[in-house]
């Protein structure tokens, strides 16, 4: 698993050679040498890696990192010093000279350091040919077999792992004996331990499926597999008599064997399923062979990709269903954990002592099937003693290596990274320090690291993206959303029990150093994690906790094994407290650091001797408490991204138009106490409208890297004309835009042929966003933010055929803005918030809005009804209206919108929501939404008392409550608490029994008739 420093590291020797070629001078061969020798331990490290090489894999993955050390002192001291050639020949042949003898003993360093690095290469390659040659040495895929061996016993079930899996089975089950006559191919799939195998032999085995499909099979697809044996078997398993089978089965080609099964099933009803598939090789080879014979045949593929099975191959047509198996619910986990762990007890019922501590395993098991099975299963053997139970407790990660039977659990979730690609393995990593990430924090890291690829017509964020994907299509990695007012964010997580075999992966290679907080079982103790040999150095560091732990990164940093190696320092604070931080002074051995990731670290003061980090790329201070840079930043060459948001800073050193490299510089105006720049949505302008921002720098046109530039003041009219030489931009964010520089706003604008993303805010809510000037807009725009007034709708927003995302903020329209954007062809989603001044919206074009996804309606005063017709917005998924008053039903075609799966109401009037209750008028238009949920503000009759009700319209009892009241000290605090409903003819009441001693009522009527 070395390979994958290797891949890093002869990416950045490729990139040496090419771009310092003169610089290098009389190294350039020496350094050609190496690459060769890394070459060759490359196709080692992914052909011959086992057991009895490890020492010599580790080995070389420290030769990596010694390379790179070297590669980047190289840059450091001697690159960074280079000029650009002159004019005048005289000062150019001087200046080389100078610079020549500046850097002569530095030359002379690093050539001996290179010199060392070449003759242990060398000595690698000796032992590397020598277990090349070693009869009986293990080789790549030996172990392979032994991977597959380890899945071959799955199919062994018993009725217990079936526990909490039985809503699971049932849907599958209608999916193979319902539906039509076509051929349906069934896609179960999750991550490696979610019970794929499990259910489908269940269901293999099932009385009824047996009797609906004559011919069955069932297939364990190897890693390695050969097409020609998967055929072979498939064919004996579905010829009952033996006698029957075709002679010469045996010496048959692959194609040979494909007609030989689609000629045998053309007239049959099978079921053949295929398990483990982790190729979509593996189908494409084979699908083929299986006839759509039009009577109910159906073939099962489980696998961790969600793309296994295509729809048309080889001219095989059929169905396709996929089927994401989730992680078991908690009651279903704690279900199941019981059963195993506390077999011996009447009804497995749980000792009251251990309780709590069983529980908090249940939940580190994070719904995963397997690892609850398995470690139910060994908790079932030791003393059910809380000392006992809270000792495991703790040390569940360490036993994972130790304990044989959990290490079949490490061994199986291993097999999805194991099977990943090169590029890959190091962006999944991250993920020791990061269980749940936005997801454009996370790509910014990976460009950071070094982790993204170039790829010709592709940025690299577009690369980053595609490598999420794949890692989303694996099961590796959750991508799911949150919607905040005005816009939607993504967020990853990997699973829990996941997130710890990464952990000890990044241990196991040195890739992170992990720095967090561990409780024992009374929550007081706390010690540090993944401990490094002395031998390897620290070259990635990660925090995860809160500020108790600080002392403990503070002297780490002070380590020698933790200088000039360290190449990133992340903070994950995740839900905990912020850490407060009072200042972070980097020490001058940090000269090494790439990225420095401070985000929600509350630290006030950055150190002067920021500036030693020369080779920094990526700077994070987002949610810190700093108010100012120190002017040194101007000399970080090398930084890349550098951001601002949420801090107290307002204004930014002129040094920083020196950072010729830098391609995103966000900013923002800062955040009111005790909140963060992610709580701060563009929706929110105008709640922020007054306080002062970040200006642009005067100089800013010099940073013509520059990409991404958001969200900074207007400050002085000059720097509008300053952007016009960014031509590059493909994100722009400008606030406190005046009527009177509309037209410079306009003409910088225009000259952005690449730009993706545009916000612009105006410099107050009753300040005109006059954009009349701009012609036409950026020909690729993709998102497109407008806070402010408007006088009317731009032409050219009717026409961006590439838009995928539009928000207006109180632009007070009077103009039927459905009308106006229901013809875009890409528009997936669409925020109105106190951007309409109208009575009627309404979506006239059947074939209108055809992309839309999401719809987002918000403080539209005047609004009394929305129309939607029939065959508009199609796609809707999530429609959300809040604090729309004179809104009296829901949208009058509501009913048609057949893929609706959420609607979310807040602040509306009890009217609005009695309808929709069980019993209410309009309930019927809104029967086929999954998901309905209300928030409304009620106060108590005498006034004593307020709070927000959350209802779920489609259980209605099941309410909860926010109660605001004033505490001591006159803070704000809140309470959440139960309702018991009681009901007096019409009259539903529902009682609360909070944490205060009175009983507090309210009444809500009944539904309206």
């Amino acid at each position: 698993m070395a390979d994958i420093a290797m891949n890093l590291l002869l990416r950045k020797v490729a990139t040496m050679l090419s771009e310092e070629a003169d610089l290098l001078g009389g190294l350039r061969a020496e350094v050609e040498d190496i690459e060769h020798e890394l070459i060759g331990m490359q196709n080692f490290l992914t052909t011959g890696e086992a057991s009895i090489v490890k020492n010599c894999v580790d080995e070389v993955r420290e030769l990596a990192y010694d390379t790179e050390d070297c590669i980047d002192s190289f840059r450091l001291h001697i690159a960074k010093e280079s000029r650009p050639k002159k004019e005048d020949g005289c000062i150019c042949f001087l200046d080389e000279g100078i610079h020549y003898l500046k850097t002569l003993l530095r030359r002379y360093q690093i050539a001996k350091e290179i010199k060392k690095i070449k003759a242990k290469a060398e000595r690698l390659h000796q032992i590397r040919s020598r277990y090349q040659t070693l009869p009986g040495s293990s080789t790549r895929q030996e172990s392979l077999h032994g991977r597959n061996d380890a899945r071959s016993a799955a199919p062994c079930v018993d009725e217990d792992q079936l526990v909490g899996m039985e809503e699971r089975r049932s849907k599958l089950m209608q999916l193979l004996l319902g539906g039509d006559g076509q051929l349906t191919v069934i896609s179960v799939v999750g991550l490696g331990g979610s019970g794929k195998t499990t259910v489908a032999w269940n269901l293999f085995e099932d009385e009824g499926v047996k009797e609906t499909f004559k011919y069955r099979a069932w297939i364990d697809v190897p890693q390695q597999s050969d097409y020609w044996v998967l055929l072979r078997n498939l064919i004996r398993q579905l010829q009952h008599d033996r006698k029957d089978l075709p002679q010469g089965l045996g010496s048959m080609a692959e194609l040979q064997l494909a007609n030989q099964l689609k000629r045998f099933l053309r007239d049959k009803k099978y079921m053949i399923i295929l398990d483990d598939v982790r190729e979509p090789s593996v189908w494409e080879r084979i699908a083929g062979a299986f006839p759509n014979t039009n009577n109910g045949s159906r073939v099962m593929v489980t696998s961790q990709l969600q793309n296994i099975a295509s729809y048309d191959i080889g001219g095989c047509v059929y169905a396709n269903h996929l089927y994401q198996l989730p992680d078991l619910e908690y009651h279903e986990a704690w279900k199941l954990f019981r059963r195993r762990a506390f077999r011996a007890n009447p009804e497995f019922a749980c000792p009251e002592e251990l309780t709590d501590v069983a529980e908090r395993i249940v939940k580190r098991c994070a719904g995963l099937p397997l690892a609850i099975e398995t470690v139910g299963g060994l908790l079932k053997n030791k003393p059910q003693i809380p000392y006992e139970w809270n000792r495991f407790h703790c040390s569940l990660i360490p036993e994972l290596q130790s304990n044989s039977r959990l290490a079949s659990v490490q061994r199986i979730l291993s097999l999805g990274y194991d099977d990943l690609p090169a590029h890959l393995k190091p962006c999944i990593l991250c993920f020791c320090a990061f269980q749940v990430i936005k997801q454009k924090r996370l790509m910014r890291i990976w460009i950071a690291e070094g982790f993204v690829q170039s790829v010709e017509g592709k940025t690299q964020e577009e690369v980053a993206r595609d490598y999420l994907k794949e890692l989303a299509d694996r099961s590796m990695v959750q991508v799911s959303e949150s919607d905040p007012p005005g816009g939607t964010t993504k967020i990853c997580r990997v699973h829990g029990f996941m997130h710890e075999i990464l952990k000890f992966k990044c241990t196991e290679q040195s890739a992170y150093r992990l720095l967090e907080e561990r409780h024992d079982g009374n929550n007081n103790q706390h010690d540090l994690a993944s401990p490094v040999p002395p031998s390897r150095k620290i070259r990635r560091l990660s925090l995860r906790g809160s500020s108790q732990i600080y002392e403990g990164m503070a002297s780490l940093l002070q380590r020698d094994d933790c200088g000039s190696s360290l190449r990133s320092l992340i903070i994950a604070i995740g839900d905990q407290t912020p850490i407060l931080f009072p200042s972070l002074d980097l020490p001058n051995k940090f000269v090494m650091l790439r990225m420095l990731d401070l985000e929600g670290t509350k630290v006030s003061r950055l150190s002067g001797q920021i500036d030693s980090c020369r080779l920094l790329r990526y700077l994070s201070l987002r949610d810190t408490n700093l108010d100012s840079l120190p002017k040194s930043m101007g000399k970080l060459l090398n930084l890349e991204t550098l951001d601002l948001r949420g801090t107290q800073i307002t204004t930014l050193p002129d040094e920083v138009t020196n950072l010729h490299r830098l391609h995103s510089l966000h900013v923002s105006c800062p955040t009111p106490p005790g909140r963060t720049s992610r709580d701060i949505t563009h929706a929110a302008w105008y709640e922020l409208a007054a306080l002062q921002g970040v200006s642009a720098p005067r100089g800013v046109r010099r940073l013509t890297r520059l990409v991404k530039l958001a969200l900074f003041d207007v400050g002085h009219d000059d720097v509008l004309k300053e952007l016009q030489d960014l031509t590059q931009l493909r994100k722009l964010g400008v606030r406190c835009i005046r009527r009177g520089n509309g037209k410079d706003v306009c003409d910088a604008i225009q000259q952005m042929s690449c730009l993706r993303s545009l916000v612009l805010h105006s410099v107050g809510t009753d300040e005109l966003l006059d954009l009349q000037s701009l012609s036409s807009p950026p020909p690729l725009l993709e998102h497109l933010f407008l806070a402010g007034p408007l006088e009317k709708l731009p032409t050219w927003a009717k026409s961006l055929r590439f838009i995928v995302k539009i928000v207006l903020v109180g632009s007070r329209l009077k103009d039927d803005l459905f009308d106006a954007f229901q013809g875009l062809p890409n528009l997936t989603h669409l925020s109105l918030i106190e951007a309409f001044a109208g009575t009627h919206l309404c979506s006239s074009n059947g074939s209108g809005f055809k992309q839309l996804k999401i719809l987002h309606l918000s403080n539209l005063n005047e609004l009394v009804s929305v129309t939607v017709a029939k065959g508009a917005m199609p796609a809707l998924g999530t429609l959300s209206i809040w604090y729309c008053g004179a809104l009296q039903q829901v949208p009058s075609g509501i009913e048609h919108l057949t893929g609706l799966k959420e609607l979310h109401l807040l602040g509306m009037q009890e009217e609005f929501v009695c309808r929709l209750r069980v019993g209410g008028t309009e309930r019927g238009k809104v029967a086929h939404i999954p998901i309905i949920r209300s928030r409304t503000y009620i106060k108590s009759q005498a006034g004593d008392w307020s709070g927000w009700i959350d209802e779920d319209l489609l259980a209605p009892i099941a309410l909860e409550m926010e109660e605001e009241e004033e505490e001591e000290g006159g803070e704000e605090g809140r309470r959440t608490g139960s309702f018991v409903e009681e009901r007096d003819g019409d009259t539903i009441k529902w009682r609360r029994y909070g944490t205060r001693r009175q009983t507090m009522t309210f009444t809500f009527t009944a539904p309206c008739r």
